[in-house]
């Protein structure tokens, strides 16, 4: 029910940035299954009182991979915002960004430009388009130097495989 409410800014989100939504579904079933209950909690104060890389949103998307993709120009919540703009981003803090992060439809598409990110970052050695597996794989790993032999790991292969076809079940 949780992905359902939000099949829209799926759907939208994967068509802005030419990815797979059941893919980006899936990812966001698995962060989903992921969460733990008092994360509503510990996530605030991380990025409120300690200035933590929290992560946030249905898609936990960390504050400092939101900052990543405003700055490379992937992905802007608010383009009229001085403190979003690509030069200035550097400069926010992370309780500013957190306020977008931990909104659904910013998570969404937050995590949707990661998906364009990585297959941008990795076209030189392989077509990430083909392997699903990889970019569930890396979508949650630290940023890794791309090379031609990517291997998933399991959690990127259940993602790729079960939760693929859940989402294909549960969105449109």
């Amino acid at each position: 029910a949780k992905l359902m409410e939000h099949e829209d800014d799926i759907f939208d989100a994967a068509k802005k940035f030419s990815v797979d939504p059941y893919l980006l579904g899936a990812i966001i079933i698995d962060e989903i299954a992921q969460f733990k209950p008092f994360e509503p909690i510990t996530d605030p104060l991380l990025a409120y009182v300690l200035s933590v890389n929290a992560s946030a949103g249905i898609a936990q998307v960390k504050i400092d991979t939101a900052r990543g993709l405003i700055r490379d120009g992937y992905y802007n919540p608010d383009p009229n915002s001085p403190k979003l703009s690509p030069d200035r981003v550097g400069k926010t803090s992370r309780l500013d960004l957190y306020e977008y992060v931990r909104q659904p439809k910013h998570s969404i598409f937050f995590a949707s430009a990661r998906m364009r990110e990585l297959t941008d970052k990795w076209k030189k050695f392989v077509d990430l388009g083909e392997r699903p597996e990889i970019v569930a794989t890396l979508y949650s790993r630290k940023e890794r130097q791309p090379h031609g032999n990517p291997q998933p790991n399991e959690r990127g292969l259940q993602i790729s495989d079960e939760f693929y076809q859940l989402a294909k079940e549960w969105l449109r």
